[in-house]
């Protein structure tokens, strides 16, 4: 995420929210210390182990971190596709569909820095509490435009610059779920 969205993060977040995040990291940690609630979601095997291991390290027993591989679809199954041509004949439905076992309206925030994020922020939407938020990280890119179309009418943040691990510049996109009353 850009050093701006972290500087956003660090003020807007609070104890008692809870988050759900695709694509485990850093970040996970990061959010255990400051919400009650953590849920992350991880694709890669090893990656899930070395962060899995780190959130037990440092005692975040308000985290969880759960591997949902791809695997070749099945008939019955929705082709949720990664723009990474290693995972080209694979579906990410199990990792996309994992918040599917949250009740709506459930998570105050909902990060996107995984795979397929044009069907998990699809997938997001009705997750997310009335006023609460979606992160989408590096949402400059076209890929990604298909995801945005659901939320294009959401107060948006659009948070631009660098951040950790990296030297070029990228955007990071915070959507507010504004529900109208009667």
């Amino acid at each position: 995420m850009t050093y701006a969205a972290i500087d956003w993060l660090s003020k807007n977040l609070q104890p008692r929210m809870k988050l759900f995040e695709w694509g485990s990291g850093g970040s996970t940690a990061f959010f255990a210390r400051r919400v009650e609630k953590v849920v992350t979601v991880e694709h890669d095997p090893t990656w899930f182990t070395h962060v899995a291991n780190t959130i037990r390290q440092h005692g975040y027993g308000n985290a969880s971190v759960s591997l949902a591989e791809p695997t070749p679809p099945t008939s019955s199954e929705p082709l949720y596709r990664s723009s990474d041509e290693r995972y080209a004949n694979l579906t990410f439905s199990r990792y996309v569909g994992r918040i599917d076992e949250y009740p709506d309206d459930y998570f105050d925030i909902v990060v996107v820095d995984g795979r397929a994020r044009p069907d998990c922020i699809e997938h997001a939407v009705s997750k997310i509490k009335p006023n609460g938020y979606l992160l989408l990280d590096n949402a400059e890119r076209e890929e990604y435009q298909r995801g945005w179309d659901v939320v294009r009418n959401w107060p948006t943040i659009r948070l631009w610059g660098p951040g950790p691990y990296n030297t070029y510049a990228w955007e990071t996109r915070i959507c507010q779920k504004i529900v109208q009353t009667p």
